[in-house]
């Protein structure tokens, strides 16, 4: 597949992910053996096969997500495009959130198409507001 910019690259990744698509996830990524990924809390992946074989395990068994990404910044120059974001995930179908990730994409123009060549996802440790807990009263007679 052929990417015309960098948000086309960055839809088919989200795509990928949520589909648990491995094959469509690896056509996102470009094919230089300097490619990085690091998951939350994982090690840095160099190298195409290591951050595929990365990807099979966390879209093995077919377990869908939905994300609500929310851009932080974007940067573009002619070649290259750099993409902050928070990743909101949840279960297709459940209430249930997971713990907001911040991810950085970067994407490369190669022959006049994009391709992902680093995904940095991490635990976002910003506070966030938290709702207050309900008191019960409890009355002893």
């Amino acid at each position: 597949m052929r990417f015309d910019s960098p948000l086309s690259a960055e839809s088919a990744f989200y795509d990928a992910f949520g589909r648990a698509d491995h094959a469509a996830m690896m056509e996102v990524w470009g094919s230089s053996d300097d490619i990085v990924c690091v998951h939350p809390m994982g090690p840095r992946l160099i190298g195409r096969a290591l951050i595929s074989d990365s990807w099979k395990l966390i879209l093995a068994g077919d377990s869908r997500r939905k994300f609500d990404l929310r851009p932080k910044s974007r940067t573009q120059t002619e070649n290259i495009a750099v993409h902050v974001l928070d990743e909101i995930i949840s279960a297709p179908g459940s209430d249930t959130q997971f713990i907001p990730v911040l991810a950085t994409n970067i994407y490369q123009r190669i022959d006049q198409f994009w391709f992902l060549i680093l995904h940095h996802a991490s635990i976002d440790s910003t506070p966030r507001e938290v709702a207050p807990r309900r008191r019960h009263k409890f009355e002893v007679n």
